[in-house]
């Protein structure tokens, strides 16, 4: 009787740890560094990742290092703009996130903003 209670015991944690398993939503990351044209950083930008089929939308600032990231962005298409004072705005569109396969703009720059006199 002592074998079959630990086999029980056995089996209920094995099921247990399938259903956890197929509970996590698969997803991906995008990251990138936002930088002006002399190549300087621009900190405390703000970049918006919009879901094309969804709209499902996520917000990032970047740091001081001009550095973005988004986490746990489900697959699918997206179009990211990223802006800050005084620039325009960068837009990307129709970027394709894959599962567990993250994504790395190396530089996204953003021009001065064209000042009316």
């Amino acid at each position: 009787m002592h074998v079959s209670r630990i086999a029980l015991y056995a089996f209920a944690i094995a099921a247990l740890s399938v259903f956890s398993i197929g509970q996590v939503a698969p997803t991906t990351t995008l990251s990138g560094v936002v930088t002006d044209p002399s190549g300087s950083a621009v900190p405390n930008a703000e970049a918006t990742l919009v879901n094309i089929s969804t709209q499902f939308t996520k917000h990032a600032r970047t740091d001081d290092q001009g550095r973005f990231i988004f986490n746990l962005v489900p697959p699918g298409a997206y179009d990211l703009s990223v802006n800050a004072p005084g620039f325009g705005t960068f837009n990307r569109h129709g970027i394709t996130l894959d599962v567990n396969v993250p994504q790395m703009f190396a530089s996204t720059c953003l021009s001065r903003a064209l000042r009316s006199k």
